[in-house]
């Protein structure tokens, strides 16, 4: 079995099992069967190509016929959470509100809408399209989970801190900003509900990712360990708002 060039295991077993298919269509007595139990959870998640030879008495091989077979692996770990896009353009901290709030409370049918007219308000007619803070990220979680569960504004956490809430089924918003900035509004906000590990594409060894939801898209996207703290456009990580710890 390899991927990406790499074999992952390399084993022999005896085809000496009873099959009524191979029996039928002629092939001797059928006693020539064989099979190979995979415990796919122990391996990275990723593209995995599996070959089958037959090795004759001479010690030739012959590959056999329907192989090579491709499995997919998937080993994250990922908590309930909605994938939702906000619904203006500074809105992120509001979707983020009501992702978290129904990480917690599953059945909560409160929104973003109703976030922003608690915190922020109305200009004339129009809900308010502006940033806000974790603070008030926290505070929308509340009314979201139907004020049942405690959130709370932190600094950055640590991977390992991150990996133990999702473990422990809760969503986690990250809030990144540039670096020098002095206020507290965040720049961009996201929820992390997940992490894997995935094997490298196109070379030797393996990835560590967070699986997070983007509000600007409302979608699944990937984000490697290493570029949690410092994103590719220059901001960085400022601040989390989690459930109370």
């Amino acid at each position: 079995m390899e991927a990406n060039g790499i074999t992952y295991l390399n084993t022999t077993v005896s085809a000496n099992e009873y099959n009524s298919t191979i029996y039928n269509t002629g092939y001797g007595n059928g006693y020539h069967g064989f099979g190979y139990d995979l415990n796919f959870s122990t391996f990275h998640s990723g593209i995995y190509t599996i070959y089958a030879y037959g090795i004759g008495a001479d010690g030739s091989y012959t590959q056999l016929s329907n192989s090579p077979k491709t499995y997919t692996v998937d080993n994250s770990i990922t908590v309930h959470c909605p994938l939702i896009r906000q619904e203006k353009s500074n809105w992120c901290w509001a979707a983020c509100a009501e992702m978290l709030g129904k990480n917690s409370n599953c059945n909560a049918i409160r929104t973003q809408n109703g976030v922003v007219e608690l915190i922020k308000g109305y200009e004339g007619t129009e809900l308010k399209d502006e940033a806000g803070t974790d603070a008030e990220i926290a505070t929308g979680a509340e009314y979201v989970s139907d004020n049942g569960v405690d959130f709370e504004a932190y600094a950055p956490l640590a991977i390992g801190d991150i990996e133990g809430l999702i473990e422990n089924g809760y969503a986690v918003e990250m809030s990144y900003g540039p670096p020098s900035s002095s206020t507290s509004d965040i720049g961009h906000a996201v929820i992390f509900y997940g992490y894997k590990t995935q094997l490298s594409d196109n070379s030797v060894g393996f990835d560590n990712y967070f699986i997070y939801c983007d509000p600007a898209q409302g979608i699944m996207k990937n984000k490697k360990y290493s570029e949690v703290y410092t994103t590719s456009i220059g901001r960085t990580y400022r601040g989390t708002v989690c459930v109370k710890q």
